[in-house]
This record gives structure tokens, C-alpha cells and sequence, in this order.
């Protein structure tokens, strides 16, 4: 079909440089110039809507608010060409060389990038929604403020990309590498990002509620004060990375590993940690209430002041963990490791701790008023001046563990093994102590009023001071 336009193409005679010379004129709408060698040539608001440039030569060219909507650009040579505020909706740049190409403020809408070489390419401020660049080489590339909706940026590469302030929702780059990328203040609410790279990327304040980040790599990452709530960032590694102040509120985490971390007073209410690891990660002032932690892994890691109110940490391993301060009230700890953990101060009114294991724990102060320890092993624990009034107590093991000044008024410690125990100064009023064990205790000024002693052993212990015909029973044993 032959194009009638009031301008036209014209191949002429060069006075001076090879046989012909290519004139562009006028409205080139969909004009054929396939493998044409139109390099440095200024064709600013040309227009070449559909036009057939493929394979053609546009290094250098002035573009800018030139018309190319629709236009077929695959295997072109752009580098360096000016193409600001062009226009390229549904254009095809496939497998083209825009090496230091300028697009900025180009509308390009569901126009395609992918294998496109593109290193260094400036596209701030564009209008890139629902365009492709699949498996397009970006690295260091310019996307400030650019406008990515629901692009297709998967296997990019994009390392040492400037994205600051950019929108990527709804947004797919699985598989995409943005290692060292900026993406601070990125909308990227709903993108899929499964399996990217973000290792050491900084995406302070990024919006990426309802990302879903399964397996990514954020190692190192800063994502202070970013909002990942509802996120699904499932089997992550985020090694390192830097959480102060994130929203992670029902974020999902399970198998995550977080070693490291540094979640300083960030918000994960109801977030599932369920396996994660948090080796030495620093969670001072973390709000966690209601959390699943489960199996987490958090040795070694500094808790204090954190709210985990409700949280789910049952068979979680907290040895050496730091939870001084922590506010822990109806916890689940059952079957928890807290062996060396410090809890001095913490507050764990009706928590459940039955079967935990707290070995040479630091409960010093520690508030466990209500709560469920059946079965717990304290041995060499240090609860001087705890609070554990009517807490469960039964069949726990307290040998040689230290309850100087310690409430225990009303507490149940049937059966429990409370040898080579310090309970001076200690108020065992009310408290349950048939067939517990006290051999070898040291009782000096305990207060034993009203205390259950049925079939409790005093072998060797040291009563001086104890009214022990307060005890209910007399005593047996």
C-alpha cells in the first residue's frame, strides 16, 4: 500500500559522502526505513507513528517529541539519542542498543525493552506503564520518578539503577537484579518480586504493602521506615538488612532468615516468623503483638523493650537472647529455649511457659504473675525478686536456681525440684509446695504462712528464721 503524505522520504545524490543521502520530511507515518542510517540526524517532533525503523541506525539522533507510537524499533542502534518527551506508546524496542539514550519524560505505555542493552539509559520521569523489559540490560539506569504500573521488568538488570520516587505497582520483576539499585520512596504496592536481588539496595520509606518478595535477597538492604504490611517475603534472606521503624504488620517471614537484622522498633503485629532466623538480630523496641514465631531462631538476639504481647514462640530457641524490659504478657513460650536469656524486668503475666528450658536464665524482677511454668526447667535460674504470684509451678526444676525475695505467694510447686535452692527472704504464703523437693535449700526468713508442705522434703535445708507451724500441713518429711 502505497503512504500519500505531504512531506516524504527521499533518497538524493551526497555532494560529498557516499552514493545517496536519506532526507527525512514531514509526516513519516508508517514510512518502511528499515537498516537506514540515520545516526546524529536532528528529527525532533518527527513524525514516525508506526513507522518500520528496524535494524536502523538513530545513534546520536535529536528524537525529542518525535512521534513513534506503534513504531517498530527492534535491533535499532539509539545510544546516545535524545528521545525526551517522545512518544513510543506500544513501540517495539526489542533487542535495541539505547546505551545513553535519553527518554525522559517519554510516554512509552506498553511499549517493549526487552533484551534491549540499555546501560546508563536515563527514563526519569516516563510513563512506563505496563511496558516490557524482560531480561533488558539497565544497569546504573536513570528511572527516577518514572511510572513502571504493572511493567514487566523480570530478569532485568537494573544493578546500581536509580529508581527513587518511582511507582511499581502491580509491577512483575521476579527474577530481576536491582543489587545497590535506589529505591527509596518507590511505590511498588502489589509487585511481584519473587526471587529479585536487592541485596544491599536502599528502599528507604518504599511502599511495597502486598509485595510478594518470596526468596528474595535482601541482604544488607535498608528499608527504613518502608511499608511492607501484608507483604509475602516467605523463605527471604535478608541478612543485615536494615528494618528501624518498617511497617511490617502482618508481613509474612516464615523461614526468612534475618540474622543480623536490624528491626529496631519496627511494627510486625501479627506477622508469621514461623522458622525464621534471627540469630543476633537487633529487635530493641520491636511492636510484635500476636506474631507467630514458632521454631524462630532467635539466639543471640536483643529483644528488650519489645512488645510481644500474645506472640506465638512456642519451641522458638531464645538462648542468650536479651529480652530486658520486653512486654510479653499472655505469650506462648511453651517448650521455648531460654537457657542464658535475659528477662530481668520483663513482664510475662500469664505467659506459657510449661516445659520451657531456662537454665542460668536471668529473670531478675521478671513479672510472672498467672503464668503457666509446668514442667519448667529453671535450674540455676536467677528469679530474685520476681514477681510469680500464683504462677504454675508443678514439677518444675528450680535446683540451685535463685528466688532471693521473690514473690511466690499462692504459686503451685507440687512436686517441683527446688534442691540447693536460694528462696531467703522469699514469700512463699499460700503457695503449693506436697512432694516438692528443698533439700539443701536456703530458706532464711522465708514466709511460709499457710504454705501446703504435704510429703515436702527439707533434708539439709537452712530454716533459721521460718515459721515452719505456719505451714499447712505440719511438717512432713
Amino acid at each position: 500500500m502505497r503512504i500519500s503524505v505531504p512531506w516524504r522520504l527521499m533518497r538524493t545524490p551526497a555532494r560529498d559522502a557516499g552514493p545517496e543521502t536519506i532526507v527525512i520530511a514531514g509526516d513519516m507515518t508508517g514510512a518502511v526505513l528499515r537498516g537506514a542510517d540515520l545516526s546524529g540526524r536532528s528529527l525532533a517532533a518527527a513524525r514516525l507513528t508506526e513507522a518500520d525503523l528496524t535494524s536502523a541506525n538513530l545513534a546520536g539522533c535529536d528524537l525529542a517529541e518525535a512521534s513513534l507510537s506503534g513504531a517498530r524499533l527492534v535491533a535499532a542502534q539509539l545510544g546516545g539519542a535524545s528521545l525526551v518527551a517522545a512518544h513510543l506508546g506500544g513501540a517495539d524496542l526489542s533487542r535495541g542498543n539505547l546505551r545513553g539514550a535519553v527518554l525522559d519524560g517519554a510516554q512509552a505505555p506498553g511499549a517493549t525493552f526487552s533484551w534491549t542493552t540499555a546501560r546508563g539509559v536515563s527514563l526519569r520521569d516516563a510513563a512506563l506503564l505496563g511496558a516490557d523489559f524482560l531480561q533488558a540490560d539497565m544497569i546504573e539506569a536513570d528511572m527516577r520518578g518514572a511510572d513502571m504500573s504493572g511493567a514487566h521488568l523480570n530478569q532485568a538488570i537494573l544493578i546500581g539503577a536509580s529508581m527513587q520516587g518511582a511507582t511499581l505497582r502491580f509491577a512483575n520483576l521476579s527474577g530481576a537484579d536491582l543489587d545497590c539499585a535506589l529505591m527509596d520512596d518507590c511505590r511498588a504496592s502489589e509487585a511481584t518480586m519473587e526471587g529479585v536481588v536487592l541485596a544491599c539496595a536502599s528502599l528507604s520509606r518504599a511502599d511495597l504493602t502486598r509485595a510478594a518478595l518470596r526468596r528474595a535477597n535482601l541482604v544488607g538492604a535498608t528499608l527504613t521506615a518502608a511499608d511492607l504490611t501484608g507483604a509475602d517475603a516467605s523463605a527471604a534472606n535478608a541478612v543485615g538488612a536494615d528494618f528501624t521503624e518498617a511497617r511490617l504488620q502482618g508481613v509474612r517471614l516464615g523461614h526468612a532468615t534475618l540474622c543480623g537484622a536490624d528491626l529496631t522498633r519496627a511494627d510486625m503485629e501479627g506477622a508469621d516468623l514461623r522458622g525464621a532466623d534471627l540469630r543476633h538480630a537487633s529487635c530493641a523496641g520491636l511492636r510484635a503483638p500476636g506474631a507467630k514465631l514458632r521454631e524462630a531462631d532467635l539466639r543471640g538476639a536483643d529483644l528488650s523493650g519489645a512488645d510481644l504481647r500474645s506472640a506465638d514462640l512456642r519451641d522458638a530457641d531464645l538462648r542468650g537472647a536479651v529480652l530486658t524490659g520486653a512486654y510479653a504478657r499472655g505469650a506462648d513460650l511453651r517448650g521455648a529455649r531460654l537457657d542464658g536469656t535475659v528477662l530481668g524486668g520483663a513482664d510475662l503475666l500469664d505467659a506459657r511457659l510449661a516445659d520451657a528450658r531456662a537454665r542460668g536464665a536471668d529473670l531478675r524482677g521478671t513479672l510472672l504473675e498467672g503464668a503457666e511454668m509446668v514442667g519448667c526447667d529453671l535450674e540455676g535460674a536467677d528469679l530474685s525478686w520476681a514477681d510469680a504470684t500464683d504462677a504454675d509451678l508443678r514439677g518444675a526444676r528450680l535446683e540451685a536456681a535463685v528466688l532471693h525475695g521473690a514473690d511466690l505467694t499462692g504459686a503451685s510447686l507440687d512436686n517441683a525440684a527446688m534442691q540447693n535452692a536460694d528462696l531467703r527472704l522469699a514469700d512463699l504464703s499460700s503457695a503449693r509446695l506436697s512432694h516438692a523437693d528443698l533439700s539443701g535449700a536456703r530458706l532464711s526468713l522465708t514466709r511460709l504462712h499457710e504454705a501446703r508442705v504435704y510429703s515436702t522434703r527439707f533434708e539439709g535445708a537452712q530454716i533459721d528464721g521460718v515459721d515452719l507451724d505456719a505451714c499447712i500441713p505440719a511438717l512432713v518429711g
